[in-house]
């Protein structure tokens, strides 16, 4: 068995490669972040203040709770897009009689293996930023400098950590993986499995994250019996920080009804419908589940971002309503992103990486495009506006999640202060996503470039052997 595994590892390390940013960001996540907790409490026993030790905690495990739930679903986003390349591969293992279980176990070893590799490039980024890290926390927070120490085993369990959180996030792929009809190996269809298969895990995890979202809600009007004012802001603001995430997770686990159905809603409206937008648009259609878990993490970068500048904006332009007369930390944009800045950097890794993942699929459909007589520039259109799709789906989307942490704010603001401000700032989120649309752009385009130069079948063969 372990020769299966290793000679599986050796086949699909160009896959692992592709996306390797995601792995390394994770556990860069995780070491920074266990460095940071061993170096503060180095400090509380050097002296520091508890009352400052607790900040320095609560911050820290607001941070390893939002990276684990974004870890997950980003991690569980590019595992299902690997396997998906590794379908042929899978499926003649089937065919060689390998059971589900050594399907799982292979992939599961692939990804213990991935992530402990990418774990050496992820430490050593830690511990190169995490006196940066700890000097902008204390800098937010009004707090007197911390120093760094390095404590190998934080590392270590930090690494473990992660090794456990990529593992559990790719379980649900490793399982769909063991479904594939093993004749797959033969036909190479080009379907993947029924997205109605885990449906009933997909409505449970929708059902609790509905009730927690709603619990935030109807929980938020207990403030008013709070006495310290700031007390209740902050713990309004960390409300609202929760139902970031939360939210995230509902719109992920919606994504096999919502996005297929808001993305045909959208560019049905389109007016011209030029033959290249309806390639480009069915392409996208028919590929639905690649759909999905490359819009996954684009939507989370891009709802992480927006709901952090609503946040902020709300909270400056109330203080500034109100004279300035509560003052609180974590309110504007630097201090948001001491706390949501890691979960964003893990987001983007995964966007870039599914993003990147698929570049060798795209290549075989442009091949065949040319094939059936598509031009040079219709080739590399049709990838430019399935990046168009995938951003605009994905804005609508995250447009949604800061839709309900503005309504949240609507809500909670007014229960502890006199005067409220809501702002969403639309012009600079507007440009954001333009930025976002040019990265995704490249990321779709320039990497099936080289292989417009090439004579089709020799594309198409690569693909089909991978």
């Amino acid at each position: 068995m372990r020769h299966l595994h290793l000679a599986e590892l050796r086949d699909s390390w160009t896959a692992w490669l592709s996306v390797s940013l995601t792995f390394i960001t994770v556990n860069a996540a995780f070491a920074l972040l266990a460095l940071a907790s061993a170096s503060a409490q180095r400090a509380a026993a050097g002296g520091l203040h508890p009352d400052l030790v607790m900040t320095n905690d609560f911050t820290i495990g607001i941070n390893q709770g939002m990276c684990a739930l974004v870890g997950l679903i980003v991690i569980g986003t590019v595992t299902g897009l690997v396997v998906g390349s590794r379908r042929g591969s899978i499926a003649r293992l089937q065919l060689a009689g390998a059971s589900p279980r050594h399907v799982v176990a292979t992939l599961m070893t692939q990804l213990a293996v991935v992530s402990l590799t990418c774990a050496v490039i992820g430490d050593l980024i830690a511990i190169l930023s995490v006196q940066g890290a700890l000097d902008a926390h204390t800098t937010s927070q009004q707090m007197e400098r911390i120093p760094a120490v390095f404590d190998p085993l934080a590392v270590l369990g930090a690494n473990l950590l992660c090794t456990g959180i990529a593992m559990l996030g790719g379980l649900r792929a490793s399982l769909r993986a063991t479904r594939i009809p093993p004749v797959e190996a033969l036909r190479q269809a080009s379907t993947a499995p029924s997205a109605r298969k885990g449906m009933v895990g997909r409505i449970l995890w929708s059902i609790l994250m509905i009730a927690l979202i709603a619990g935030l809600f109807a929980l938020t009007p207990q403030a008013r019996k709070v006495e310290d004012q700031q007390f209740a802001m902050q713990a309004v603001m960390q409300a609202a920080l929760m139902l970031i995430p939360l939210v995230a997770t509902l719109l992920t686990q919606a994504a096999p009804l919502t996005t297929g159905l808001l993305t045909r809603g959208w560019t049905r409206l389109v007016p011209g419908r030029s033959g290249t937008w309806h390639l480009a648009r069915n392409t996208v259609l028919g590929k639905m589940d690649r759909l999905q878990r490359t819009v996954i993490p684009v939507m989370i970068t891009m709802g992480l971002l927006f709901s952090m500048m609503t946040l902020g904006n709300s909270f400056a332009a109330t203080l500034k309503a109100m004279g300035n007369d509560v003052q609180l930390t974590d309110v504007d944009l630097p201090g948001l992103l001491v706390v949501m800045g890691l979960p964003l950097a893990i987001a983007v890794a995964g966007a870039l990486s599914a993003l990147l993942m698929m570049a060798r699929q795209r290549e075989a459909e442009l091949a065949l495009d040319e094939i059936l007589g598509a031009t040079p520039a219709q080739r590399v259109l049709v990838p430019l506006l399935e990046a168009t799709i995938i951003t605009v789906t994905a804005f609508l989307q995250a447009a949604f999640l800061t839709l309900v942490v503005a309504a949240y704010m609507r809500l909670a603001l007014p229960i502890v202060l006199s005067t409220f401000q809501v702002v969403i700032p639309w012009g600079t989120i507007l440009v954001i996503s333009l930025v976002i649309l040019v990265a995704t752009a490249l990321c779709t385009v320039v990497p099936t470039l080289p292989s417009l130069k090439m004579p089709p079948p020799r594309v198409i063969s690569r693909r089909v052997a991978a």
